[in-house]
């Protein structure tokens, strides 16, 4: 049975950050009637999902959107699904399998290759599916082995015999959490040939607009001069009623908007819109005509014409009109309020041009983003790290300059070679440049400082002595409305207390921490440079919660929770303590070795004084994601080496707080 499932965007990190990006874009809604692709992308996603039966039970939807929720599905004719290819959406195509037996001798059940079938009938590769051994009492009890045996079987089933195995790293048990996670970046994947077509489109079109805005601007003195010349020669309003004067003046805007927009030979048709123009001659001449009127100015000629007896009836008097004449009013403006009108319409149509050539530009960066330009997209990048953590010698993985790093446990190399020869029976090695080392302790610059002009201080201090400072991460409420902050540990330590900089005001003292060093039996601990602050009851009502915008301003946020593959590629964003508190860069390189590290390609993007700052991902106010605390640099030998930035995630530490203290939440939005 073949169902199309169409989840929520936000399920998917890839997705939803894509989707939000482009539409947050000022020129998103008026390029989508000219671009189709951009509607194809910023689509509701589909999951194509085969299974045995068509009933979808919420274990089901838990396991491919990562959340518990009930939503709608259809049932999918032969003929969709044939025709899937046009789709017009971010998409993911899943085979749900139940195996039978019991660990060690599990195989596929019936129902399974009959799925199969129905999957081998409707697709000639199967490298982009992504399967799922489905839970039954023995397959909980499954491990690597049994399913590299089972992905076998699916291999065999599919392509039969003359093929190596390339479904393992796309075949994953019912539980795991990374099935949702590669269904997102599967989705992302599909979108990539509009997104490098929409891309090519507005590359076209940001050269057309500086061509365009460049002529503009030559054009002026001659632009200017023909709207003077029209304005003088054409511009005559024959009444005092407002109404009927607004009318002359909205026929005149048309009259300007065809000479600015056709009149010129079309050439500025991509500059403004015709309404843009309407509305700035209408704005001038009217804010001319009115002056003129109210100050008696010269240039207005009423005239008394003598009624007929049959008119006299329907007449509208004023004060100035008498039972057998009406009053008519001409208005002409003079040379130099013509010249002055025509200044003004054609500076507000620069400013418009050099505005909408920003927003197209912008619109343009965003793209440049969300194209794969690198030589692994994300899912590729995600396979790999799947791959990796299967075999029980793996410590750690990364992708750092164009390098696929692989961290193990051992010290001989035969270590090495075991690993890259479990690599070589399901991908061709050849094509990546890989690196395997031994895991080992990494040097740490911790990046709190001992210097005025801190935001959280670790210890009290008189006069002009050293502060020892770092930066406030983010708010927490428990159940009793009290108020926490997070930290580095590093920054400060257990029991410690914490100080306002300028005046040491004492305005917190430490109720938790979590680093490598305490804390062991914790999950994730070997990871975490967390120290959980409790506000001291003073200071509540001068916590500014929610999150830190990429512009300044405090806005409801969201936690990242996915894998940090999909970070890879991403725009971050940083707000610390140290000058120039705002930072942004591209994520460029990802590694898991106990901590996480970040390559970022902004020089500076972090600095001593910035531990406990949460790094987030996303552009702009309706993509920011929480997700990294940073704690400090990774030690380089080589100067020539990028700065990689070690970060822990933001969920890891929630999760940590929440079992291990009272519970708390993350205050993520603003106080009314």
């Amino acid at each position: 049975m073949a169902l199309v499932i169409e989840p929520n965007p936000e399920f998917y990190t890839s997705i939803l950050l894509t989707q939000k990006t482009l539409k947050a874009c000022p020129v998103y809604q008026s390029r989508r009637a000219h671009i189709g692709e951009i509607n194809h992308v910023t689509q509701k996603p589909r999951i194509l999902l085969f299974k045995h039966g068509n009933r979808l039970s919420s274990d089901v939807k838990h396991c491919l959107f990562g959340y518990s929720t009930d939503i709608g599905y259809q049932k999918l004719t032969q003929k969709i699904v044939e025709n899937r290819k046009q789709w017009a959406c971010p998409f993911a195509t899943v085979v749900l399998l139940r195996a039978s037996g019991e660990h060690g001798s599990c195989r596929l059940s019936r129902y399974d290759f009959d799925v199969l079938e129905e999957v081998k009938k409707n697709f000639k590769d199967f490298k982009d599916i992504t399967f799922v051994i489905k839970d039954t009492r023995h397959s909980v009890k499954y491990n690597s082995e049994d399913l590299n045996h089972l992905s076998e079987e699916i291999q065999f089933t599919l392509c039969g015999t003359n093929h190596s195995n390339n479904v393992y790293f796309s075949t994953f048990l019912f539980n795991d959490n990374q099935v949702s996670v590669r269904i997102g970046l599967r989705m992302h994947k599909s979108i990539q040939k509009d997104l490098f077509n929409i891309q090519k489109c507005f590359q076209n079109l940001v050269n057309e607009i500086n061509n365009l805005y460049i002529m503009f601007n030559k054009a002026r003195s001659k632009i200017t001069k023909s709207l003077n010349e029209m304005i003088l020669k054409g511009f005559q309003c024959h009444s005092l009623d407002p109404r009927k004067r607004k009318k002359y003046i909205e026929r005149f805007g048309v009259k300007i908007e065809h000479f600015i927009r056709m009149g010129q030979g079309k050439q500025f048709n991509s500059l403004f819109t015709a309404v843009e123009v309407k509305r700035l001659t209408k704005k001038h001449i009217s804010s001319i005509v009115y002056a003129k009127l109210k100050h008696g100015k010269k240039g207005i000629n009423t005239k008394q014409t003598k009624l007929r007896a049959r008119n006299r009836q329907s007449t509208v008097y004023t004060a100035s009109s008498t039972n057998s004449f009406k009053t008519t009013c001409k208005v002409n403006l003079s040379t130099i309020e013509a010249e002055k009108a025509a200044k003004m319409i054609y500076t507000d149509l620069n400013n418009k041009a050099q505005e909408y050539q920003k927003k197209v530009g912008i619109f343009s960066s965003h793209l440049e983003d969300e194209c794969a330009n690198s030589t692994l997209h994300g899912v590729s990048i995600h396979e790999l790290k799947i791959l990796a953590y299967r075999h029980e010698k793996v410590s750690g993985f990364g992708y750092i300059d164009g390098k696929v790093c692989i961290y193990i446990k051992g010290s001989t190399e035969d270590d090495k070679k075991e690993v890259l020869t479990f690599f070589k029976r399901y991908v061709n090695t050849k094509e990546y440049d890989f690196k395997i080392e031994f895991s080992k302790k990494r040097e740490i610059t911790y990046f709190a400082k001992l210097e005025n002009g801190s935001r959280i201080n670790k210890f009290k201090t008189a006069g002009t002595g050293p502060k020892g400072y770092g930066t406030l991460g983010m708010f927490l409420e428990d159940n009793n409305g009290t108020y926490f902050f997070t930290t580095c540990a590093h920054v400060i330590e257990e029991h410690a207390e914490a100080y306002f900089p300028d005046d040491n005001t004492k305005i917190g003292e430490n109720v938790f921490v979590c680093h490598p060093n305490t804390n062991n039996c914790i999950k994730h601990a070997q990871k975490m440079d967390l120290s959980l602050i409790r506000v001291c009851p003073d200071f509540d009502v001068e916590c500014k919660l929610g999150l830190k915008s990429v512009h300044g301003n405090f806005i409801k946020g969201a936690i990242f929770k996915g894998d940090i593959s999909e970070i890879f590629g991403r725009r971050l964003y940083k707000w610390g303590a140290t000058e120039p508190y705002l930072q942004t860069g591209k994520c460029t390189g990802i590694e898991e070795d106990e901590f996480i590290h970040i390559q970022i390609n902004t020089d500076n993007f972090a600095k001593p004084g910035d531990s406990g700052a949460i790094i987030c991902a996303g552009r702009d106010d309706d993509t920011a994601l929480a997700a990294f605390v940073l704690v400090g640099e990774e030690m380089s030998e080589r100067k020539d080496e990028k700065t990689t930035y070690v970060v822990y995630k933001v969920a890891d530490a929630l999760e940590i707080v929440e079992h291990m203290t009272k519970a708390k939440k993350p205050c993520l939005c603003t106080k009314l």
